[in-house]
């Protein structure tokens, strides 16, 4: 008895996950509009509903990226993943370098496109400090913003 409840359990949570992703026919109109007129030769890979409106994956130019779209098909915003420092502008570099956090593991950094505005965004740590019970208690996180010209705009402490 009890395995069949956790089995009908299970079906149940991978259905809501499922349900949650969406294909080009599910996105409303103004939406997919909205993409194509932004990115005209993107190859979308899926379209996911989330809280604010929508979130396409897709690639262009070989890179891969994610573009957000209010219900009402205002483009938010696109970011895309960074793997190296190396592939930074040499303005963020630079930033980096004299900034407080050179030392610092970076764990991810994403290009932001918003309106009016591109950003580095990185969300650093400054090590794995550990406690006397091993855990990494002591660990401090940051998500910090550059703007285009290496300029520090946002620094918000994680945990």
């Amino acid at each position: 008895m009890k395995k069949s409840i956790f089995v009908i359990a299970i079906a149940f949570i991978s259905s809501l996950v499922i349900a949650q992703e969406k294909t080009i026919a599910d996105v409303p109109k103004k939406v997919s509009e909205a993409f194509s007129i932004k990115y005209p030769s993107a190859e979308i890979t899926k379209w996911k509903n989330v809280k604010a409106g929508y979130v396409a994956k897709f690639s262009f130019e070989k890179k891969k990226y994610l573009a957000y779209y209010s219900t009402d098909g205002e483009w938010k915003k696109t970011e895309m993943k960074i793997n190296l420092t190396s592939k930074l502008p040499d303005a963020i570099k630079k930033a980096l370098h004299k900034s407080d956090y050179a030392s610092w593991t970076i764990r991810d950094i994403k290009h932001v496109q918003e309106p009016g505005k591109n950003s580095y965004t990185m969300h650093v740590h400054d090590g794995n400090k550990l406690s006397a019970d091993r855990h990494d208690a002591f660990k401090t996180d940051y998500l910090l913003s550059f703007s285009d010209v290496g300029e520090l705009i946002k620094k918000q402490k994680i945990n």
